[in-house]
């Protein structure tokens, strides 16, 4: 067995007074990386970013580096559209993709800042969600009457410090023959997901697929599996990231299962 190809990604959220940080820690086999920001508790509006480089290709300069174009941008949804800014940097995809991790973060942290964000208590923070992500994903889509509300799901909502652990992973391994292997995971506060693919190493043609919800806020989420036939013949090479999108996100798919699977792609890169 050899694996070839392997990328671990970290994200923590803390708050601390008034302000809420995010950090994102990423080691591949080209980079090891940290990349934080740091923002205002009730607005979110970002007051400093910057990002530490330790290793990392040829072109791209190591050491500390204050990201200014980044202050002042909001670190919630509409933010995650400005990071576009960075991809005039050298090392704009990576930077981009680990603010990126630092701003979903924060938004799953805010389940345990409702208060602090004007929320008037739980139940106006879920029908806010319910409504911005009605139909959004698999669950919105087809809630079941035995999923409870997001902020019971989270509960309890009491977090003070630490307020959101997300670990990411994926590997490629080579068994022998012509076939290989490509596994990829995403555990969090709130989700595990598994991903394993078996493809042929030399087309690049996907010939076995499953997908493994083993933790998810609804019943729906589960049954998130029945994509794993839509990449089955696909070639693992040419998907892209709008690919998988299609194939695995949107009304009736997953934020999370389509994040696992683009970094199996931003890892195959490597190989």
């Amino acid at each position: 067995m050899d694996v070839i190809g392997q990328s671990n990604v970290c994200c923590t959220v803390k708050a601390e007074g008034k302000t809420v940080y995010a950090q994102c820690v990423l080691m591949d086999n080209q980079w090891e990386a940290e990349a934080r920001l740091s923002a205002d508790i009730e607005t979110f509006i970002i007051d400093e970013a910057d990002w530490e480089v330790h290793k990392a290709p040829s072109n791209i300069p190591l050491g500390c580096y204050s990201i200014e174009e980044m202050r002042g941008k909001s670190g919630y949804i509409e933010g995650k559209k400005e990071l576009n800014i960075l991809l005039n940097r050298k090392e704009g995809e990576m930077l981009k993709y680990m603010l990126n991790q630092c701003i979903n973060g924060l938004i799953q942290a805010e389940t345990y800042l409702y208060k602090q964000r004007g929320f008037a208590d739980e139940e106006e923070y879920d029908a806010y969600w319910d409504k911005i992500e009605k139909n959004g994903c698999r669950m919105y889509t087809h809630k079941s009457t035995e999923d409870v509300e997001w902020s019971q799901y989270a509960a309890p909502l009491t977090r003070c410090h630490n307020l959101f652990n997300r670990f990411k992973s994926s590997k490629f391994i080579y068994y022998g023959g012509k076939y290989m292997f490509a596994y990829g995971n995403l555990t969090d506060s709130f989700h595990r997901i598994d991903i394993s693919i078996e493809f042929n190493g030399a087309t690049g043609i996907i010939t076995d697929c499953e997908i493994e919800f083993s933790r998810a806020p609804g019943q729906a989420c589960f049954s998130n599996n029945l994509h794993r036939k839509k990449l089955i013949g696909r070639n693992l090479k040419e998907l892209t990231k709008e690919d998988v999108i299609r194939l695995l996100g949107k009304s009736e798919g997953c934020y999370h299962l389509v994040e696992v699977m683009t970094d199996i792609l931003r890892t195959a890169k490597y190989i």
